[in-house]
């Protein structure tokens, strides 16, 4: 297979480094990395946090924003900075291992934590989270939309459980003791990958105002999964749509080949590839019909981010996902071990209108 193709969407290739980032009250875009430090520092351009996949390090003359490291690998000849920006000026600052901006409707943040030989996964995850949520809390930002968790070696089995429970039961114990009341209702969009390194990284966004959970109709609750998964479900949901300073926006979590709550398709990718955009569809269609204008086919989101677990695929779905999104769709592939042995891919978006 080559990989001498940009992966990114031709739109977002032929960024150019006079362009301002957009006025929307946020945004979220894609900008080659020769093009981001000029990009991020001129003024006017309220950028919130980037974000650099693999990147040993990231430079930005003069930023004050934070930059989230996560170690996964890019897949293609051009890698790209996944740029948060505002409309309005941000304050950046870190507490108690978080690294955050924020500008008066949005919090975006991150933390990382290094797991060691005597750290357990189940015991970080739980402490981050509460960190996590004791902070959004306090500031004023209640409600978390959307969470990315990136953590090593995702499939493999610690005394006997796979390390993606182990992750669930940190994640669900830390919510229901600090932060949920009402699992069907407040519950953010998120998705879990592998990674390389030997960090779990959590990075999140939230606001001052409540965002609308939706669920697809195709598939059983992730929260409300059989004990087969796991002794504390996923607590997350399929999506989350947000609205205000007349703007919409819908978080799609990571989204695979499973129906029900059964993985589709095992060892296919062909075919798990297009339940996976099935299940896409079938959640647009849903969000439409109760109310979430704006985002009923997938060329009217804005992003896409696609974790393979085989990189000998991308060429493949490059050209399935091309004609299901469209050219104004930014796109970015990801090589990552995804949260069941049985899926080689995920895929999750964000559209803003």
């Amino acid at each position: 297979m080559s990989e001498s193709r940009s992966i990114v969407s031709p739109d977002a290739a032929r960024y150019s480094k006079k362009h301002a980032l957009s006025t929307r009250q946020i945004d979220i875009t894609y900008i080659p990395v020769d093009s981001f430090t000029e990009l991020t520092t001129q003024p006017g351009n309220f950028v919130l946090a980037a974000i650099s996949y693999g990147a040993k390090s990231l430079e930005a003359k003069n930023a004050k924003f934070p930059i989230f490291q996560v170690e996964i690998e890019q897949i293609g000849e051009r890698p790209v900075i996944e740029v948060w920006s505002s409309s309005s000026q941000a304050c950046y600052g870190t507490h108690n291992g978080i690294s955050y901006s924020q500008d008066g409707e949005f919090l975006v943040g991150s933390i990382s934590t290094l797991e060691t030989s005597s750290s357990k996964l189940e015991t970080i995850t739980k402490k981050a989270y509460e960190i996590i949520t004791k902070f959004v809390m306090s500031r004023g930002y209640n409600h978390l939309l959307r969470v990315w968790n990136y953590f090593p070696s995702i499939n493999v089995e610690e005394n006997g459980l796979e390390r993606y429970k182990t992750f669930c039961t940190g994640r669900a114990v830390a919510f229901r003791s600090k932060y949920i009341k009402d699992k069907q209702q407040h519950f953010p969009a998120a998705s879990a990958v592998g990674t390389k390194g030997n960090y779990l990284t959590i990075c999140f966004i939230a606001s001052k105002t409540p965002g609308l959970n939706i669920e697809n109709p195709r598939q059983i609750s992730a929260y409300n999964y059989p004990p087969k998964y796991g002794a504390q479900s996923p607590s997350f949901s399929r999506a989350s749509y947000h609205t205000s300073f007349h703007e919409d926006r819908l978080f799609i979590a990571g989204t695979a080949s499973i129906v029900g709550h059964e993985t589709k398709h095992v060892r296919n990718f062909e075919k798990q590839l297009g339940e996976t955009l099935n299940n896409i569809s079938t959640l647009l269609k849903h969000a439409k019909k109760i109310g979430c204008t704006g985002f009923g086919s997938p060329s009217s989101l804005s992003l896409a981010k696609i974790y393979i677990r085989d990189k000998r695929n991308v060429d493949f779905a490059h050209s399935i996902l091309g004609k299901f999104f469209g050219l104004k769709v930014k796109t970015i592939f990801l090589q990552a071990d995804i949260c069941r042995r049985d899926l080689l891919l995920e895929v999750e978006c964000i559209g803003i209108k």
